[in-house]
């Protein structure tokens, strides 16, 4: 008798908590790089709240439509699943499922990262100056995380930055410049320039 009151009363602690409690998300776990191209699946699943529950899919906080960024949600009674069957770059970034009733909310967020190959913008070009006068060499490059360029001269950094500019061509500019962009995920771009 005494386990059976026990065994009521947990049910009826049960029920009660789950007929007029808010919704209590299961946590979503940390994400590991997506490849571009590649297919992203995201389960928002409720542990417990009283029914009916409403679902709300944002990205970098703005309200997700299905049309946005080839995004297919499918929502059932109590789980949400966002879908994205081909990822690229421009889908990196934080996604945040909202679990609603009318006893509250719960919210859980993960960040997506999605690499995408580094790729010129601006390829270097060998440059010929005359003594004395001015000239630049350009290096752009793109891709998921963004790339820093660095530039050498005989194995040496010479700039971190995108350009080098020469404004008096004198003997010291004379050699061989090699431009490396890199992200530290993907493959380095590099090109030697004279």
């Amino acid at each position: 008798m005494c386990l059976t009151s026990i065994l009521c009363f947990l049910l009826l602690l049960c029920t009660s908590i789950n007929s007029s409690s808010p919704p209590k998300l299961i946590p979503m776990p940390t994400l590991q790089p997506f490849k571009e191209g590649s297919a992203f699946r995201l389960l928002c699943s409720v542990q417990y709240g009283a029914m009916p529950l409403k679902f709300n899919w944002f990205f970098n906080s703005k309200l997700i439509t299905y049309q946005l960024h080839d995004i297919n949600i499918e929502t059932r009674e109590d789980e949400s699943t966002l879908k994205i069957k081909n990822v690229k770059s421009e889908n990196s970034g934080n996604y945040t499922c909202v679990v609603s009733n009318e006893f509250g909310k719960d919210s859980q967020s993960v960040m997506l990262v999605v690499k995408s190959p580094l790729k010129w913008l601006v390829e270097p070009k060998d440059l010929h100056l005359i003594h004395g006068e001015a000239g630049k060499i350009e290096c752009k490059a793109t891709g998921f995380p963004l790339p820093t360029v660095t530039w050498y001269k005989n194995s040496e950094i010479v700039s971190k930055n995108e350009e080098i500019n020469i404004e008096r061509a004198s003997k010291n500019d004379k050699g061989v410049y090699e431009c490396v962009a890199d992200n530290e995920i993907n493959e380095s771009l590099r090109k030697m320039v004279k």
